[in-house]
């Protein structure tokens, strides 16, 4: 068996399980050895884990505090430069990060989570698409009407009649 140089640039992620495989082999007989592929793997790991970051994406703790502030304020006005704030990015920086991460724009992202509290709130509640709509932080009726089509691909009146007899998973109840 090949024993790469722990200090070798050319491995790559794909040699992770490899690297894996041969230290689990080799525990019984060599631990020295078997460490030092640990290492190996961890390092390469580490690397793609930084070079993911070093991609625009966001930190855990930003991900948290947007998610807390979006839930805490769904019923009224939530614009991305507020969101930016709130993790202490500049605005053209901020969209560039949430779009790494979450692969949509923050208000496509909010207008979903916004969806998925109508959803609850059509399931939970007997309100009328109006105060649901406001209570969601839409405009009108119409608006979460549009908005709901988009997301969901049917009205709100229909998914309800669908959805009426069990429980429904939305993105509030499970935040991205």
């Amino acid at each position: 068996m090949h024993v790469p140089s722990i200090y070798s640039t050319t491995l790559t992620i794909t040699q992770v399980p490899q690297l894996l495989n041969d230290a689990a082999a080799m525990l019984p007989s060599d631990l020295w050895q078997a460490q030092r592929l640990l290492v190996q793997a961890l390092e390469i790991l580490d690397e793609g884990a930084a070079q993911r970051k070093s991609c625009g994406g966001m930190a855990a703790w930003q991900i948290r505090r947007i998610d807390e502030h979006i839930r805490q304020h769904l019923d009224g006005r939530i614009q991305s430069r507020d969101l930016a704030n709130v993790v202490g990015l500049s605005l053209s920086h901020f969209s560039h990060a949430f779009r790494q991460t979450f692969h949509e724009t923050p208000m496509v992202y909010v207008a979903r989570k916004r969806v998925a509290l109508a959803q609850q709130k059509l399931l939970r509640h007997r309100h009328s698409l109006a105060q649901i709509a406001l209570e969601c932080g839409f405009c009108d009726q119409s608006h979460l009407t549009r908005v709901f089509n988009r997301v969901t691909g049917t009205s709100p009146r229909i998914w309800q009649a669908l959805h009426a007899n069990g429980p429904v998973m939305t993105d509030v109840d499970n935040p991205a």
